[in-house]
């Protein structure tokens, strides 16, 4: 059968019009996807704990709307979206547990969020059963509760797509309004997310079979959320990046210069970590860790073929555009790239393993792919966490140390606000555990920080010029593997 047939077939065969209240909690659906939620929300406070420090990235957002760091160097690639998440926590604290608890237990309400809909377009345990499989995944836990964009983009792109299939089925006007403020969120988060599902999910609803009022209205939707939220970006590449094109080529040029590529092969090889693998990463996942991508992709052709609705395709062709972006236009891999394709196949993964219980006939066979199905959830749940508490965790935690043990030295030294790290590059996360502003800054406007008594350090590795016109204090920083230099801005030069 052709995917263009697959399409035209009904969205669901049968809905949840209502869950019974006598029925016990372990049979109702929408409360089991809530335990989910919650399971989710807990998991990274309770594997990395509630004073796990920031990453590179996660400074970057978290000091856009901050009252007690300055806003660090905003890079052409970024979007503003991941800025608001933390705001209302680091718009009166600077605690490092407060924002991992509120940004974890909103990961929560966006899965649950994120999967809700679809609790009237599929009935029983599947729903639940796939936010349950994506959630476990060492890369969905990881970021939970990390300000970064792909986890919420992967939780929207779920909720954009059942909203858009729930208005063609029944054709309510939140459901509209719902699928236009996903998408808008999406593009707020990664403008290019935006563009790839929205274009890959409009494509699939034009080719619907349903009144064509419905599916312009759909196509609309997507359009109007993506563009306003694109054009905050858009705006901003005007004020901020010297145009458009200029933002999208230094975009380019930051992710492997444009063009085509492939990063599948990177991809499979993180799965066992690290968070980031770029040139001369020698990352290679045993194929215990990899087994897992085979796994799924079975279940999905299982869950697609089984099924033969429409969504299921939907899915899976809007998750393999957005996978596309990363496989084939970036030069490097970074599992939490894939996470909105993961979330997003986890429906039809979802689907295809139900349908193997349903074509079991004898009970006592049913039984036991029931065990082998549960334990290969469970193993893979814990091998997930494994490279989470094993291979990522003693690592960051050696950087995270001597992050803040060069800002405490800097403290000791007397450096406070104001004050400008120069080195923004490679020390994004020193500056903002010193509080330092690290904003692009010409010679000359050095200069005139300088003149206005901020205290400036040094850490590009050469000496300061003395053009600078003050005198330079050498210092050493501990450093993660061994002491650093630094220089210290003093006493001016007389002129």
């Amino acid at each position: 059968m052709t995917t263009s047939a697959l399409l035209r077939r009904p969205i669901s065969t049968t809905g949840q019009a209502g869950e019974l209240a006598e029925q016990p909690w372990w049979r109702r659906p929408r409360t089991l996807l809530v335990v989910v939620a919650v399971l989710h929300a807990l998991s990274p406070l309770v594997l990395l704990g509630v004073h796990w420090w920031f990453g590179v990235d996660e400074t970057v957002y978290l000091s856009q709307i901050n009252a007690h760091v300055p806003a660090g160097y905003f890079s052409a690639p970024r979007a503003r979206g991941a800025t608001l998440i933390a705001a209302p926590i680091t718009s009166w604290t600077d605690s490092v547990a407060a924002v991992r608890v509120w940004v974890t237990a909103l990961s929560g309400v966006a899965l649950y969020a994120g999967f809700a809909p679809w609790l009237r377009l599929r009935s029983g345990y599947l729903v639940p059963l796939a936010a349950l499989m994506v959630s476990t995944l060492w890369t969905v836990t990881y970021y939970g509760f990390e300000v970064m964009p792909n986890e919420w983009v992967a939780f929207a792109a779920v909720g954009t797509c059942g909203y858009a299939l729930r208005y063609l089925d029944e054709g309510r006007r939140r459901q509209l309004v719902a699928v236009g403020l996903a998408a808008l969120w999406i593009a707020l988060l990664r403008p290019s997310d935006a563009l790839f599902a929205g274009g890959a999910l409009g494509v699939c609803v034009l080719l619907v079979k349903v009144p064509l009022r419905r599916r312009l209205r759909v196509v609309a939707a997507l359009v109007l959320g993506a563009g306003i939220g694109i054009g905050e970006w858009v705006v901003e590449a005007q004020t901020s990046y010297g145009g458009l094109m200029a933002r999208v080529h230094a975009s380019q040029a930051e992710q492997g210069g444009g063009g085509l590529h492939f990063a599948g092969a990177a991809q499979a090889r993180t799965l066992a970590g690290p968070v980031l693998c770029r040139a001369g990463c020698a990352a290679d996942a045993p194929v215990a860790y990899q087994l897992w991508w085979v796994v799924a992709a079975v279940l999905v052709a299982i869950g697609v073929i089984a099924t033969r609705r429409r969504a299921e395709v939907i899915m899976v062709v809007v998750a393999l555009a957005m996978a596309s972006q990363y496989v084939f236009t970036v030069t490097y891999a970074a599992p939490r790239f894939l996470i909105p394709t993961y979330a997003l196949l986890s429906l039809p993964a979802a689907a295809g393993a139900i349908a193997l219980l349903r074509a079991v006939r004898r009970s006592h066979w049913r039984r036991l792919l029931q065990v082998v199905l549960i334990g290969g959830l469970v193993a893979n749940t814990a091998l997930q966490a494994h490279v989470i508490v094993s291979n990522l965790a003693p690592a960051t935690r050696t950087a995270d140390r001597a992050v803040l043990g060069d800002a405490a030295a800097l403290h000791r030294l007397g450096v406070g606000q104001p004050c400008l790290l120069i080195g923004h590059v490679d020390n994004l996360r020193l500056s903002y555990a010193t509080a330092c502003s690290n904003s692009a800054r010409t010679p000359a406007a050095v200069r005139s920080d300088l003149a206005h008594g901020t205290r400036v350090v040094w850490l590009r590795g050469t000496t300061p010029s003395r053009s600078y016109r003050v005198h330079w204090r050498r210092v050493l920083l501990p450093g993660e593997t061994k002491p650093r230099i630094a220089y210290l801005s003093g006493a001016r030069l007389p002129a």
